[in-house]
C-alpha cells in the first residue's frame, strides 16, 4: 500500500552465509549480514504496508520470492536455515512493543532458529535464590517445523526480570543438557527477542549461539 508505511526489522540468522539482499516490489530494502553479536539493537526500516512482494537474494542467486500482507505497524522478518533456494526458511511476526502496566519488568520472547536442535527451553536462576533454576520458556520447537499459524503466535512476548543480573541457560529437550549459558541483565521497560541460531553440532563461527535483539 504505497504511502502507508510499516516498520520492518530484518534478522539474518542463516549460519555460514554471506550478506542477503531483501527487496520489496523489486525495490531494495537493504543488505543484511548474519546476526553474530550477543547484544544488538533492532534496526527497523520503513517499507510499504499492505499486500507486497518480497525477494531474497544471495549475490545474483534468488533464494525466495514471496507475498506478504500486513497492516501498518512493526514486524520482524526472520531468515534462517541454509541459504539455498530449497532450504532457506523465513517468517514474519508482529512486534507488539506495548509496555503498559509492565512496571519494573522487561519483556522477552525466544526464537528457536537452530536447524539441528529439535526443541529448546530457557531456564534462569531466581534473583531471590540463585541456586534455584526455573523454566522461563518451555519446550520451544525449532521454527522450521512449525505451521504458519504457530509461527505467527511465536511472536508473543512475556514478562521477565529487569535491572538485575540473571543467568540464562539454554537446555536441549532431547538430552536434557545445558547447551549454552549466559549472564545477562535486561532493562526495565525494554522488549527483547532471544534468537538461538547456528548449529549445536559445529564448533566454529556457525556454532549454536544466542543473540539478543533490543526492540525499544
Amino acid at each position: 500500500m504505497p504511502g502507508t508505511q510499516m516498520q520492518l526489522n530484518i534478522v539474518h540468522a542463516s549460519a555460514g552465509t554471506g550478506s542477503i539482499d531483501v527487496l520489496q516490489n523489486l525495490k531494495t530494502v537493504g543488505t543484511f549480514n548474519y546476526l553474530n553479536a550477543l547484544n544488538i539493537p533492532a534496526n527497523y526500516v520503513s517499507v510499504d504496508s499492505g499486500f507486497n512482494n518480497y525477494r531474497l537474494q544471495l549475490g545474483t542467486v534468488q533464494l525466495a520470492n514471496l507475498l506478504f500482507s500486513n497492516t501498518k505497524g512493526r514486524y520482524s522478518f526472520f531468515l534462517f536455515d541454509t541459504a539455498t533456494t530449497d532450504k532457506l526458511k523465513y517468517f514474519f511476526v508482529e512486534d507488539n512493543l506495548d509496555t503498559t502496566g509492565l512496571g519494573k519488568q522487561s519483556k522477552i520472547r525466544l526464537l528457536h532458529l537452530s536447524p539441528d536442535v529439535d526443541s529448546l527451553e530457557v531456564l534462569t536462576n531466581r534473583p531471590a535464590n540463585i541456586l534455584q533454576d526455573s523454566v522461563v520458556i518451555a519446550a520451544k520447537p525449532y521454527a522450521g517445523k512449525l505451521t504458519q499459524a504457530n509461527l505467527l503466535s511465536s511472536g508473543a512476548f512475556q514478562s521477565f526480570y529487569a535491572d538485575t543480573t540473571v543467568t540464562i541457560k539454554i537446555r536441549s529437550i532431547a538430552n536434557a543438557g545445558i547447551t549454552r549459558q549466559y549472564q545477562l541483565q535486561f532493562s526495565k521497560g525494554a522488549v527483547y527477542s532471544l534468537v538461538m541460531k547456528g548449529y549445536l553440532g559445529k564448533t566454529n563461527a556457525d556454532s549454536l549461539s544466542l543473540s539478543i535483539i533490543k526492540h525499544n
